[in-house]
């Protein structure tokens, strides 16, 4: 399994440079941008804690970093995985006096990295974060169900967002697979 795994993280950057090199399509090399400014928001809120990276590990969909040091408050933790859309958020502001307004899919693109980064679903830093606002907040019994309970609504309600946009747009299947994919990670987990 990890083996697939690396060879999925080195294989992605090269299609997304394939399609933007030989199919002179630069939309891959903008997602992995945004997906890279994401990423080092919250190394930055990472250092900024006092906490080094000690493993990065590729997912099919994102990426896991795992801190090393002493253990992690949850406001500090709160404060590293709300900073990856942060940072998305202030590299587009930004980017407004820079680049010009028009070029939509550049705008949208880092908006969606960082709201979608946002929901409250397992495997996303949102629901990393509620997780933590949930400890904070509850016994650990307590926090666990109502995590569990919010990421089984959310990745249910993905699911049928993308299965009617698909049936009633017609769009791309992306949105399709990567809800069927978090849907089987939140019940094999």
């Amino acid at each position: 399994m990890n083996f697939r795994r690396c060879i999925s993280v080195g294989l992605l950057p090269l299609c997304f440079i394939w399609l933007s090199v030989i199919e002179k399509n630069i939309s891959p090399l903008i997602l992995l941008l945004h997906i890279a400014v994401h990423e080092a928001g919250h190394l930055v809120a990472a250092i900024i804690c006092h906490s080094h990276p000690s493993h990065a590990e590729g997912r099919y969909i994102g990426m896991n970093i795992t801190f090393s040091g002493n253990v992690m408050s949850y406001k500090n933790e709160l404060f590293i995985l709300l900073s990856g859309s942060m940072a998305n958020f202030l590299f587009l502001f930004a980017s407004l006096f820079v680049l010009p307004k028009f070029y939509e899919f550049y705008y949208l693109s880092g908006i969606g990295i960082a709201l979608f980064n946002l929901l409250p679903l397992r495997i996303c830093d949102g629901g990393k974060a509620l997780s933590c606002l949930l400890f904070m907040l509850f016994s650990e019994k307590e926090a666990h169900i109502v995590s569990k309970t919010v990421y089984f609504i959310f990745t249910l309600l993905l699911l049928i967002f993308a299965i009617s946009a698909q049936f009633v747009y017609s769009v791309n299947l992306s949105v399709l697979i990567i809800s069927i994919y978090v849907f089987i990670e939140l019940i094999l987990t």
